[in-house]
């Protein structure tokens, strides 16, 4: 009950999600100033169409 009164008051006050340029640059950049995986390239806006059917086919399931 504690904590889901302390959750509650977090939300409304500060909130709980970090923004969306952050969620898409990644935690660890936005949080620690440096990337968990050094040489892990990640780009948000290109997805290639393989990724794609996977992924919609593992959805489908």
């Amino acid at each position: 009950i504690a904590s889901a009164i302390f959750w509650g008051v977090l939300k409304a006050t500060v909130g709980i999600r970090v923004s969306e340029e952050d969620e898409l640059m990644g935690l660890d950049i936005a949080e620690h100033g440096m990337e968990a995986y050094s040489g892990f390239v990640k780009d948000a806006d290109v997805e290639s169409s393989d990724t794609a059917a996977a992924a919609s086919e593992f959805v489908n399931q």
